[in-house]
């Protein structure tokens, strides 16, 4: 299923990685293509050159530098458990090798837990899995996997905390609770999104199994029994808490310390077309689905609902029931502020749940989506099974659902180059002087746009510090301190006032793409701001390749 649906990424392994799951229309493989998988590959690479030595521990020092190392302290996990396994991948095979490598091990964990799972609850082999296939197919996470997003790695976890937490609860097994644990932990450290709905989902995923009887079919395990098993979780649970009181801070002191807006919201939010349209525009095409999913769980729904109608069936009719609703809520929920009654769905549950208002996109909440596909399906396609034809039915759609699936991606690929030898130059011009390699990157853009992903990867490559950043939570003061006063250096235009707040951040080189001019607005061609900064009399061209020019800010 990884070589179908990011095909043709098994060609270019160690070469490129996806920054895209629709590449409408452009070239498959394009050279350093600027967004979400450079920043992720940026912290990825900080993880390893952390345990390498070279980059002090929780110091992101080349990015949003503005003169002062200790003030770039930032406390984290850097996306563990995946930057290890990027780490370790990467030190034998380089930066593409190790990206793409630990994105095929995260869709083998998560098609290992799906059907584990799907196992827990249906006793034919074949049928379990043909649900984790049709879990594992969900678009959605291979569209954050495949536009860099850390959910796409870590909705691979959520299926072993269900796995843990069914063991723990029907079983009574500690090492249910272990896995569960470590799950939560996990992901905690891989995707703060994943994490949060994660523990949201944990209430409903202990009602649920409390509710099923015993996989084995034996008497299930005293309440006194459940709670030995859970007890690794409440460890786990302590180790999040005090890892979130480390981290709170340098949250509460960001642009989004307040909570998304309802603008915000709407910005972010998918047109219901959606769920059936697999190239809508924008935001939209996260919330694909495809009309076999809806016609597999339809029908699959009804046929267990016929066959349980009568009322003693009411214990194995409950959790279904139960499941359904919680689908639903999903839905609703990814729908967001364009969804039924203007997003009442999304108004709800900013006003109940915690933390809410600090989702911007709701749609995340998808990374629940195929382990309750999995728990779903395993308890209602057995009815389907018994109808007549039912087996043939089952595998028509299941067909049907991954050839729609297929249908939603075509992936473009980012090459990475090896070297960039403009930046390579400052950080040489700085050793020979005894300093520290600091520069500015132009053109100089707001510190959430993603066209500054790519000075991201010069410093990867360099080590060269860098004022300018990307991230969505940006540093307090930067746009007072940077993007305000810096801006006319976006038209070439360096003159005291420029020089002097330079010197103050402690910067020593200017290093221009010019091919990322055509990108910005409100701005000259990269000619003009060229031809502007080699006759300014406070540069000196130090280094030119290709379309990145590196000039040296003279002492006087």
């Amino acid at each position: 299923m990884w070589m179908l649906f990011t095909w043709p990424l098994a060609k270019q392994f160690s070469r490129a990685i996806p920054w895209t799951g629709d590449r409408a229309g452009g070239a498959t493989v394009q050279e350093l293509v600027p967004g979400d998988h450079l920043q992720l590959l940026y912290h990825f690479w900080l993880m390893r050159d952390m345990l390498a030595g070279h980059t002090p521990w929780f110091a992101n020092v080349y990015e949003f530098n503005l003169g002062d190392d200790a003030a770039r302290i930032e406390s984290g996990a850097y996306y563990a458990p995946f930057s290890l396994v990027y780490a370790a991948l990467a030190g034998w095979g380089g930066d593409a090798w190790g990206w793409n490598g630990t994105g095929l091990i995260a869709i083998l964990v998560a098609a290992w837990g799906l059907l584990a799972l799907a196992r827990r609850h249906v006793e034919s082999e074949g049928l379990a899995f043909a649900v984790a296939a049709v879990a594992l197919a969900t678009p959605y996470a291979w569209t954050t996997l495949l536009g860099g997003s850390p959910t796409g790695f870590g909705m691979a976890l959520v299926p072993w905390l269900a796995w843990g937490l069914d063991v723990a609860v029907r079983d009574g097994r500690v090492r249910g609770g272990v896995v569960a644990a470590v799950a939560l932990v996990a992901a905690a450290g891989a995707d703060l999104h994943t994490f949060y709905f994660s523990v949201l989902f944990a209430p409903v995923l202990l009602c649920l199994s409390a509710g099923w009887g015993r996989a084995d079919g034996r008497c299930q395990p005293s309440w006194s029994q459940r709670l030995r098993a859970l007890w690794p979780v409440a460890v786990g649970g302590l180790l999040i808490a005090a890892f979130a009181a480390w981290t709170h801070q340098q949250l509460a002191e960001s642009t989004v310390a307040g909570g998304r807006t309802w603008a915000e919201m709407k910005l972010f939010s998918p047109a219901g077309k959606g769920f059936v349209w697999a190239h809508a525009p924008g935001m939209s095409r996260h919330l694909y689905l495809g009309v076999a999913w809806f016609v597999l769980v339809g029908l699959s729904g009804w046929a267990f609902v016929r066959e349980n109608r009568r009322a003693t069936a009411g214990s194995r009719r409950w959790p279904v029931l139960l499941l359904f609703v919680l689908l639903g809520g999903v839905l609703l929920l990814a729908w967001g502020a364009h969804g039924p009654l203007d997003g009442v769905m999304l108004k709800l549950a900013r006003k109940t749940l915690p933390r809410f208002v600090m989702i911007r996109q709701s749609v995340k909440v998808y990374c629940l989506l195929p382990t309750i596909m999995v728990l779903l399906l395993a308890r209602t396609l057995p009815a389907l099974q018994r109808w007549r034809w039912g087996n043939v039915l089952i595998v028509a759609l299941v067909v049907l659902v991954l050839i729609d699936s297929r249908r939603a991606f075509a992936p473009g690929l980012c090459r990475l180059p090896r070297q960039m030898p403009a930046y390579e130059a400052v950080a040489a011009d700085a050793t020979e002087k005894d300093a520290l390699p600091h520069a500015l990157a132009l053109p100089l853009w707001p510190g959430d746009s993603h066209e500054s992903s790519r000075y991201e990867y010069a410093a990867m490559l360099s080590r060269v510090r860098l004022v300018n950043g990307y991230s969505p939570v940006i540093p307090p003061g930067y746009r007072e301190a940077v993007v305000v006063p810096l801006s006319p250096l976006n038209q070439g235009e360096l003159g005291p006032a420029e020089v002097q707040r330079l010197r103050e951040l402690r910067v020593g080189y200017l290093i221009v793409h010019a091919d990322a001019f055509g990108a910005a607005r409100d701005v000259p061609d990269a000619a003009t701001v060229l031809a502007r900064l080699q006759t300014n009399p406070h540069l000196k061209l130090l280094a030119q390749h290709e379309s990145q020019w590196a000039f040296e800010l003279l002492p006087e």
